[in-house]
């Protein structure tokens, strides 16, 4: 009854007990016992493990999350303000002359982390 309670009030919870639950299975690959699935008890344990992976999963992740905001930043503001940068500054400035370069910063930052994390 607590977890048909916990995925509607919590969504996250259970995504957490889950990772928690593959930590167990993976456990029993490492130590090379026969691979079975556990029995859904200790929910604590579950739940601690669960937040462990996920935590050690954000480690890692957030040098590439970093990266593709980054660059998903670049990509939108110059994006967004290329169109505007003719008629603020002159034709001749820097401001417009640096815009495209900007945009295609950004446009290569994100194709290099999606081809990346898509292998």
């Amino acid at each position: 009854m607590l977890v048909v309670f916990s995925t509607s009030v919590i969504p996250i919870l259970p995504l957490i007990l889950l990772a928690g639950y593959t930590l167990q299975i993976t456990r029993q690959a490492v130590h090379g016992q026969e691979l079975h699935l556990p029995e859904w008890e200790e929910f604590g344990r579950l739940l601690l493990d669960g937040l462990r992976a996920s935590a050690i999963n954000l480690v890692y992740l957030a040098p590439g999350l970093v990266v593709m905001l980054g660059g998903a930043a670049i990509y939108l503001f110059s994006a967004i303000s290329l169109p505007f940068s003719a008629t603020i500054a002159g034709p001749n400035s820097a401001q417009r002359m640096t815009m495209p370069f900007f945009f295609l910063i950004g446009m290569g930052v994100m194709f290099l982390v999606h081809r990346k994390l898509s292998v």
